[in-house]
């Protein structure tokens, strides 16, 4: 396995930074990187959330599709049939003779595709993200358990955030379930959205998502950090907002349920996307970084704490090979990947 040296994070952005390494396409934390030298890592979907990456970075699969977890385990989402918290990656005997495509953190709830095109979910279950329950004082579920609901068409990833799970099958479709992003209940079993697109990649934030379809960005959801009433396309590069984190509305109850149209960057194509609690980021065709959304923690990268209603370009170096971008809560990591 490659040593931390050969690995190169660019940039951190906001005030909550850890050290965190791409080791064969995958996440993993320095403290733990001994503990996965025995292990052939395959590469792992990630999911930053709440701002502590080891907390939330508690699943790992190997080559032969087997699972191990650690961390918290307070509301099952361990898979291990109690609500115990392990320190130790252990390998989950649920799916010893079940082989592992994919997998998907939330907020208190794990997601995992098999290879024969099954979803399972597990851990917290108060909002329908793992599924439908016998009764409604099922609060959680520390086994893993099936999904149903979807087609009969092969699905090519799965997604998980705060209390929402999200699913894409190979034709673009997507099925959505958990906290309501449309309308105002929750769904305990997938529903398809936005029927007419075909979809190529998700993110999922706590009470947004972005999709992007045939080069185009839309966001559903709801937004708490403002009114997120987008402005014509020539304001989305570099304008800042007035707004200050101090008077933003993150903690309130308004919010605006919503599908609506980023407006595109001229002469740049958005490459890939991704979501925190409550802001978002993508990367263009030319190695550009936008942000907006919640800026409390100055996780927008645009040197102070406003919060952002459209996108802005964020002035780091200009990249000679591919990007990435990866959203926690408070914070946003920027990735060159050559």
């Amino acid at each position: 396995m490659p040593s931390p040296s050969q690995v190169m994070v660019k940039y951190l952005l906001g005030v909550e930074v850890h050290m965190v390494n791409w080791v064969m396409g995958t996440w993993t934390v320095s403290p733990i990187q001994s503990l996965l030298s025995s292990l052939k890592i395959i590469k792992l979907p990630v999911c930053l959330l709440d701002g502590t990456i080891l907390d939330l970075l508690q699943s790992l699969f190997s080559d032969s599709g087997k699972l191990y977890m650690c961390g918290d385990g307070s509301f099952g989402q361990l898979g291990t049939g109690d609500n115990h918290s392990r320190n130790l990656p252990f390998e989950v005997a649920y799916f010893t003779a079940r082989h592992i495509e994919k997998l998907a953190l939330g907020m208190r709830h794990s997601l995992v595709l098999l290879k024969d095109n099954s979803v399972y979910g597990f851990g917290s279950a108060r909002r329908g993200q793992v599924g439908k329950c016998a009764s409604r004082n099922e609060k959680s579920h520390n086994v893993p358990r099936l999904i149903d609901g979807f087609s009969d068409f092969k699905i090519v990833n799965i997604y998980a955030n705060g209390d929402h799970s999200a699913a894409l099958d190979e034709y673009g479709h997507l099925y959505i379930w958990g906290r309501a992003l449309i309308g105002e209940h929750d769904n305990d079993q997938p529903c398809v959205v936005l029927p007419s697109l075909s979809i190529s990649q998700v993110a999922l934030g706590w009470h947004h998502a972005l999709i992007l379809s045939a080069g185009e960005l839309f966001t559903i959801g709801v937004y708490r950090h403002q009114n997120c009433d987008l402005p014509a396309p020539r304001n989305v590069v570099g304008q800042q907002s007035n707004t200050s984190g101090a008077s933003s509305s993150h903690d309130g109850s308004s919010s605006l349920s919503a599908t609506k149209k980023i407006p595109s960057i001229d002469g740049e194509q958005v490459l890939q996307i991704a979501s925190g609690t409550e802001h978002s980021a993508f990367v263009t065709d030319k190695g550009t970084v936008f942000t907006w959304g919640w800026g409390e923690h100055g996780q927008l990268g645009l040197g102070d704490t406003s919060d952002q209603v459209v996108p802005q370009r964020v002035n780091i170096a200009v990249s000679s090979g591919p990007r990435g971008v990866y959203c926690g809560s408070g914070f946003t990591v920027a990735v060159d990947l050559d």
